[in-house]
């Protein structure tokens, strides 16, 4: 179902996503949707949510250096997030960040995606780490948006990974300045 959603995101605009209009692509009445969901609002937050957990499987990886699994899920979750179906989901954030506001739904979406959280907190002391997840998190959203490979992209992978392992690449493991090491 949230396939179906997010391609009525892609093909008329979150601007325009009604219950009238997704009634059409799920093959449901519009007083169908309004009984099982209130409001369209409320059904985009547990298709947002759903759409999280079926990216969380995109942090799997095989356990090796801090460095080559940041870059196998880096590389993995931002191609997902560049696919027709990942332009929509992010299309759909700042729709249900309303009211909210966008820390409120980096928390959330933070909160959504576990295997994330394990890729960045090895120590499983996550409540310290709260404020490093949601940013490489960001970091993560921003790049997608931008052209895979370019300097921009690359630095922000490169500010990410030394935020997780305290490091720069290619710095030979000597600590970054003024980043502590949580791993």
């Amino acid at each position: 179902m949230e396939h179906i959603v997010l391609q009525c995101i892609s093909e008329v605009g979150i601007e325009n996503v009604t219950f009238q209009v997704l009634a059409k692509y799920l093959g449901h009445s519009r007083a169908t949707l309004y009984r099982t969901y209130g409001d369209c609002r409320n059904y985009l937050r547990q298709i947002h949510e759903a759409c999280l957990e079926l990216l969380d499987d995109d942090f799997h990886v095989e356990p090796r250096s801090r460095e080559l699994e940041l870059d196998e899920w880096w590389t993995r979750v931002s191609a997902t997030l560049r696919s027709p179906y990942g332009r929509a989901f992010l299309a759909l954030r700042p729709f249900v960040a309303v009211g909210r506001g966008l820390e409120a739904l980096l928390r959330t979406e933070v909160s959504w995606l576990r295997r994330f959280q394990a890729c960045i907190d090895k120590e499983n002391v996550s409540a310290r780490l709260s404020p490093l997840m949601t940013t490489v998190w960001s970091l993560l959203v921003t790049a997608s948006e931008m052209e895979p490979g370019t300097e921009a992209e690359q630095r922000l992978r490169t500010f990410a990974l030394t935020l997780v392992t305290g490091y720069a690449p290619g710095a030979d493991a000597v600590a970054a300045p003024n980043v502590p090491s949580f791993c």
